[in-house]
């Protein structure tokens, strides 16, 4: 019996010492992980900014075309570019006035909707995929 508990205490030791290597070794990773993104953050990099990123067309007639214009601003220290314009329905027609902006400038993107077959309200997205590594 006295053997049988110095084998279980030698497995919760054993069982212990590689949990506690384990948590050093994410310690290290964690720290490693850190200092990768304290390099990113000093890299030059653009940033998305975008104004006004929520509107309302309040009501429209059935069968009209309204306009919007969305103002992105990159508010980074690297160029922006708009890879990807996407609308969630084909009643929104997305159109952006540039597809790159320079850090500290600013493009728009012109949403149109088309109410056509359009009853009540409703509520549309507009998807902007861009190089912001954020």
């Amino acid at each position: 019996m006295r053997a049988a508990m110095i084998q279980i205490a030698i497995v919760i030791i054993t069982a212990l010492g590689l949990v506690l290597a384990g948590c050093g070794e994410k310690k290290e990773q964690s720290e490693e992980k850190a200092g990768q993104l304290d390099s990113q953050a000093q890299a030059p990099a653009p940033q998305v900014r975008v104004e006004g990123d929520f509107f309302d067309w309040g009501s429209v007639r059935q069968g009209e075309k309204v306009e919007h214009l969305f103002t992105i601003e990159n508010a980074g220290n690297a160029v922006l570019n708009i890879e990807k314009v996407k609308a969630s329905c084909g009643c929104i027609a997305t159109v952006p006035s540039s597809r790159s902006v320079s850090p500290g400038g600013a493009t728009s993107i012109k949403a149109t909707l088309d109410t056509t077959g359009r009853f009540g309200p409703s509520r549309k997205i507009i998807s902007v995929s861009t190089n912001d590594p954020k």
